[in-house]
């Protein structure tokens, strides 16, 4: 599954459907604890690189753009509109010029 199939399905998901988003967060989402739930609108650019521990929240509009590994331990809540990115980009204009990119965990 695509990282862009895996979080429109998971937006998609009714959230009383308790069966159906932890199924959609797993299948999306490198590794998960016990009892995530996630809000939507999520956005990320992989899924595969998010690990997050027991009872992880997101809320509202959240986006991890994951190009490297982002990992969040137990208890973890996010909150409305939040952006977690690993990317970043070449400060020189030769590098921005290449279109190089960079992502740190």
């Amino acid at each position: 599954m695509t990282a862009i199939a895996g979080y429109k399905r998971l937006n998609s998901v009714d959230a009383s459907d308790k069966e159906a988003l932890d199924e959609a967060i797993r299948n999306l989402f490198g590794k998960v604890g016990k009892e995530p739930f996630v809000t939507p609108i999520f956005n990320c650019d992989s899924g595969a690189n998010i690990g997050v521990g027991n009872n992880f929240l997101a809320n509202y509009n959240v986006t991890i753009l994951d190009m490297a590994k982002v990992t969040m331990g137990n208890d973890v809540l996010i909150g409305p509109n939040t952006m977690i990115s690993t990317l970043n980009h070449p400060i020189t204009p030769k590098g921005r010029h290449d279109h190089l990119g960079i992502a740190h965990p």
